[in-house]
């Protein structure tokens, strides 16, 4: 059976693809945005962000990345794609135990 595939728009009209599984793990989401401030330059996995940029939490923007799973906080604020409940917004306030997640940065940021 072929997994469920979905298409989003990204900078200059390319597209990225992803899996089903790929989707609920958050990482075409951050992929997106940090492409959108120009901070990445194609879609990655979440265990992808796990090599990404440079090690440790940044001044400004830190990606927490794990296997299955990312998330990342900007200016204290969290952005991610599960622990909301009904209509939340994904950018969070209440942090998150990064337990199992290792911390990336953009470098400079």
């Amino acid at each position: 059976m072929r997994p469920e595939t979905h298409h989003a728009a990204r900078g200059e009209g390319r597209l990225t693809t992803c899996t089903h599984r790929h989707r609920l793990d958050g990482a075409p989401a951050h992929s997106y945005a940090l492409h959108g401030g120009y901070l990445l330059g194609s879609s990655r996995t979440s265990g992808g962000f796990m090599s990404w940029g440079a090690p440790g939490r940044g001044r400004w923007i830190t990606v927490y990345a794990a296997p299955d799973h990312v998330y990342m906080v900007v200016n204290g604020v969290r952005f991610d794609t599960s622990g909301r409940t009904g209509r939340q917004s994904r950018w969070q306030h209440d942090m998150r135990d990064p337990g199992g997640h290792v911390a990336r940065h953009p470098p400079g940021l």
